[in-house]
């Protein structure tokens, strides 16, 4: 049990492993990120296998077996029909999402079209990107931006810029050329002049 729970454990942290590394989230930062720990199940379940066969054997009739195999069933459903299960559906981070969306589209509305409107490129709070994705990874309403317009930096004929204050995050995404993202976040000293 140890070692499939072990084995399973290392398949699922390497598969992270390149998503916290396409992210530039440092190791130290990784290991301290929440996560559900839904592979715990399989030891319980073994175990459960295990104590189901131990009274098999006590009970030597088959008949008495089978009886211990649906008494075992029986317990596991009333157990779970007794504790309360619902999916978190993460309400505050789809509210802070749909909001943030919903601002930038008013932003570009109150706009001429042809426009370039720039935007403050809020960040997001700890509370929706966790306690390891940083601002540096995920900056911001820019980032929401680009995940809800991924082929386009203009939205009903309105060019998007968002002002970005952190010069790490400026620095960080410039090296990466040919990315979107460094296109949408422009410095409060490069803004153009005011009419």
């Amino acid at each position: 049990m140890v070692s499939l729970v072990a084995a399973i454990y290392c398949v699922i942290a390497l598969g992270r492993a390149s998503l916290y590394n396409g992210l530039r989230i440092p190791p130290s930062g990784a290991a301290g990120y929440a996560r559900y720990h839904y592979v715990a199940t399989i030891p319980v379940v073994v175990l459960l296998c295990l104590v189901l066969q131990q009274a098999g054997r006590l009970l030597d009739r088959p008949v008495l077996r089978g009886l211990a195999l649906i008494a075992g069933l029986a317990f596991i459903v009333a157990g779970r029909l007794q504790l309360p299960f619902a999916i978190d559906e993460h309400m505050q981070g789809r509210n802070h999402v749909a909001k943030t969306l919903q601002d930038i589209d008013a932003a570009l509305a109150a706009r001429p079209e042809g426009a370039t409107v720039y935007l403050d490129n809020e960040k997001s709070p700890v509370a929706i990107l966790g306690p390891v994705v940083v601002n540096l990874a995920f900056p911001g309403r820019a980032a929401l931006f680009l995940v809800a317009h991924p082929s386009s930096d203009v939205v009903d004929g309105r060019h998007v810029r968002f002002i970005e204050p952190d010069h790490q995050v400026l620095a960080n995404h410039s090296q990466e050329p040919g990315r979107r993202l460094i296109g949408l976040l422009v410095a409060p000293e490069d803004l153009p002049p005011r009419p």
